[in-house]
């Protein structure tokens, strides 16, 4: 059986609420006004997605796998994206997605800056533990 690491679910929580923000809140906001963001609000999901995915792996996985596993889930999502059918027959292929090269690097980006805090984490649990 798998020991579910210590790893704080106040991150799970900050990286889920952010990520809808930016997905649901953010990203309409500033295309129906025209701001230019520096595509802040493409890409904004993405790193938020991934920290989140990092984060939720690594309660069950080590931290690199985690790393590893969440990178690689959001490079086949947007590697997908280049096919031109998408997955066949799934609603997914209707929904207009856009292969964008920066997505996958707010990906690693947010990936890893979850890796960090999930390595801290770990480290204050040991100390904790140790004192």
């Amino acid at each position: 059986m798998v020991q579910k690491r210590p790893i704080s679910s106040r991150w799970l929580f900050i990286t889920a609420v952010l990520g809808f923000l930016a997905k649901l809140v953010y990203r309409p906001a500033i295309v129906s006004s025209g701001v230019n963001d520096l595509g802040l609000s493409g890409v904004l999901p993405n790193f938020f997605w991934a920290a989140f995915l990092t984060l939720l792996f690594a309660m069950w996985m080590l931290p690199r796998n985690a790393l590893g596993a969440s990178v690689a889930a959001n490079v086949l999502y947007e590697l997908d994206q280049l096919r031109p059918d998408g997955f066949e027959d799934n609603v997914i292929s209707s929904l207009g997605r856009t292969f964008d090269p920066w997505d996958i690097v707010a990906a690693v980006v947010g990936a890893t800056i979850s890796y960090v805090i999930v390595r801290r984490e770990i480290s204050a649990s040991k100390e904790a533990r140790a004192a």
